[in-house]
């Protein structure tokens, strides 16, 4: 009879630990697809790899089909992907994290690849399975993108405004038969620069009427 309870009670212990670890891997799950993180491990030995269908969608692999190595590979771009199988191989030998960002050649979406080997304690330190997360970054490289191209128009019409300055200080400076007149003069074209520069702003670079421009420039002149 005690023998009988006891296993009853063992029974009983392990249904509540698989309740608890199950509504622990929910949470888990819950808590990566709201943070749009996808999951897998290898355990290097077998050709497939274990994640869920986040990794799938990233990769744009069908849903419910097996992942395997060549696979992932072949969905990433050329150009990133023997650099990519470069590092994670050396991480694995050296036993480091690894940490690559990847281009999906059939979407042209940007992902970020975290991961690693641990140790396994039950294999005598053996290096264990490989896990790793795989994050979207593909907002955070368009946003990377569009600075870039903001910061190179910038830099070009920074130039063609210093240009545009050199050009009036030599034509002003030929024309000036003192230094007060030439203080003068390229001061108030120098202001007329500006207030063109003012109206390019005011219409985020766009077309300007000609008469808004032209009253700007002759502001100084209509009494």
């Amino acid at each position: 009879a005690g023998s009988l309870y006891e296993l009853k009670e063992a029974a009983r212990g392990k249904t509540t630990t698989e309740i608890k670890l199950s509504r622990a891997e929910r949470r888990h799950s819950m808590a990566l697809r709201a943070a749009n993180i996808a999951a897998w491990s290898w355990d290097g030995v077998s050709e497939t790899i274990e994640c869920d269908n986040a990794l799938r969608q990233m990769l744009n692999l069908p849903v419910g089909e097996p992942v395997t190595c060549r696979k992932v590979l072949g969905a990433i771009s050329p150009e990133i992907r023997f650099s990519m199988l470069r590092r994670f191989k050396a991480a694995l030998e050296q036993g480091d994290e690894y940490q690559c960002e990847i281009k999906v050649e059939s979407t042209g979406r940007w992902l970020l690849s975290l991961g690693g080997s641990y140790e396994n304690a039950f294999l005598d330190d053996e290096r264990g399975p490989v896990f790793g997360v795989v994050v979207d970054i593909s907002a955070t490289k368009e946003t990377e993108q569009k600075t870039r191209l903001l910061l190179r128009e910038l830099n070009h019409r920074v130039k063609n405004t210093l240009a545009i300055v050199q050009s009036i200080a030599g034509q002003t400076l030929r024309r000036s038969r003192s230094s007060a007149e030439f203080n003068m003069a390229f001061s108030g074209r120098l202001q007329a620069l500006s207030a063109a520069h003012t109206l390019l702003s005011d219409e985020q670079w766009g077309a300007i009427a000609m008469e808004r421009l032209l009253r700007s420039q002759i502001a100084p002149y209509a009494d």
